[in-house]
């Protein structure tokens, strides 16, 4: 998330820096370590192209279905076969 760290090494004064590489955000909607307003912030400091994905888990149990979602952004963005 952005805002949980000092300025200067906040993730969100560094993620702009990304693009224009294909980001995928991938959220817990009961996330006990990460603050819903800290990830949305995170996802705003992103410049395109940027998905956000939010799943009804916690912190540290995404479910397969979320998994499913990043191998297929990352087969459709490296181009592998699916």
């Amino acid at each position: 998330g952005a805002g949980l760290a000092p300025d200067g090494i906040d993730p969100g004064g560094y993620l702009a820096r990304f693009a224009p590489r294909p980001l995928l955000l991938v959220n817990a909607e009961r996330d006990q370590t990460i603050a819903r307003e800290s990830a949305e912030a995170l996802y705003r400091s992103a410049r395109p192209p940027v998905e956000q994905l939010w799943f009804d888990a916690t912190h540290d149990s995404l479910p397969g279905i979320a998994l499913k979602a990043m191998w297929q952004f990352l087969a459709t963005h490296l181009d592998l076969a699916s």
